[in-house]
């Protein structure tokens, strides 16, 4: 009998996992992320298999059922956040020709102000995307649930979260 679990992402979950965080903001991906030559879910992948930056497996949790992905969710301690960002921006650097990135970074700065900078002590959520065929009372609570038992030690004072 199939069984829903929750886990963190690993590089094999690559091909599943990118529709997902691209599905979990679509229009805003296209924004920043898309141009002639590359994709946002050719940007996502790479940063996916990096594993260390804001779309980082490391920083992934996902929710599978009969070992397919259904559901994702990324989150962190807001500490990590410059830490997340840095590997995210050489990612964008090594994809994009040098206008383009200047370009692909101007639009990141009118959007500025629309996303909190994480504090320090508060767990930070974003990206999350469940299968519409799963959108049902206990896949998303798993995740945040995750989210919550990988970061208590640290002690999050709260919670912050994007929400598109």
């Amino acid at each position: 009998m199939a069984k829903l679990y929750f886990r963190k992402a690993k590089p094999s979950d690559c091909e599943q996992v990118i529709p997902f965080i691209y599905g979990a903001a679509t229009d805003l991906f296209d924004f920043v992320l898309k141009s002639e030559h590359i994709s946002p879910e050719e940007f996502i992948k790479q940063d996916f298999l990096k594993g260390i930056g804001i779309f980082g497996h490391r920083s992934l949790y996902v929710a599978t059922y009969d070992e397919k992905v259904v559901g994702t969710l990324t989150f962190y301690p807001g500490a990590s956040y410059t830490k997340l960002t840095v590997p995210t921006l050489f990612t964008m650097m090594s994809m994009f020709k040098f206008k383009q990135y200047i370009k692909q970074l101007k639009k990141l700065y009118t959007l500025n102000h629309l996303f909190l900078r994480p504090s320090k002590d508060a767990l930070y959520i974003a990206n999350g995307y469940i299968d519409p065929d799963f959108r049902k009372p206990g896949v998303f609570s798993g995740l945040i649930t995750q989210a919550e038992d990988g970061i208590r030690d640290r002690s999050p004072s709260r919670g912050l979260g994007d929400v598109y």
